[in-house]
């Protein structure tokens, strides 16, 4: 077997498993009904995972943290803080859009997120709290070099752009998957036309 295959096979018990947690929760899934779902044998499965707990937080790794964590360069080179919050923005559709194209339900998601925050909090706070952080850098940057006059401070600034953003991703993820450019970009227009509007 070669190394791609072994990737492959190992993603594919990954995605079903996600798929599961998403439609069952963890607890009523079961490592059988991830053999069952895969269509590999039992053996396959615990080869690349050694416990239903050990492939949730893969889950979490692979469709939380690698996709919205601040490591993606997107995010990371953003210099200004209008760039690092469109980079947020865009960040955010990418990572629903690719949710939604396993086939997922993006409410399903937000339940998974929630049932993971109770299993791995630290992992969680570990992303929101450097997504944070970048925004809250580059509004800094803005502001020593004299490119935002606003009375709001930098950090303050940077939670208003993530729970816009966040709070459309929601709207989103309710009304369906058609609309997550739509409605993340456009409340990021608003917000940033608040934010200019403010400058004094």
């Amino acid at each position: 077997m070669t190394a791609s295959t072994r990737h492959s096979a190992r993603e594919r018990i990954l995605e079903q498993a996600f798929l599961l947690f998403l439609t069952r929760g963890f607890e009523a899934t079961s490592m059988a009904d991830i053999v069952h779902a895969t269509g590999t044998s039992k053996g396959a499965v615990y080869h690349h995972f050694a416990s239903k707990e050990e492939l949730f937080k893969a889950a979490l790794d692979r469709y939380f943290v690698d996709l919205v964590g601040t490591d993606r360069p997107v995010g990371r080179d953003a210099q200004g803080f209008e760039d690092a919050v469109r980079a947020t923005a865009a960040t955010m559709v990418d990572s629903l859009a690719e949710i939604s194209s396993l086939g997922a339900d993006l409410t399903a998601y937000y339940r998974f997120l929630f049932s993971a925050i109770d299993r791995h909090q630290p992992e969680v706070q570990a992303v929101l709290a450097g997504r944070l952080t970048a925004l809250t850098q580059a509004a800094e940057r803005n502001a020593n070099h004299g490119e935002v006059h606003t009375s709001l401070d930098p950090a303050t600034l940077a939670e208003m752009a993530i729970t816009t953003i966040e709070g459309a991703a929601l709207l989103a993820a309710l009304e369906g998957p058609d609309r997550l450019d739509d409605l993340i970009n456009r409340a990021v227009d608003q917000f940033l036309a608040l934010v200019r509007a403010s400058e004094r």
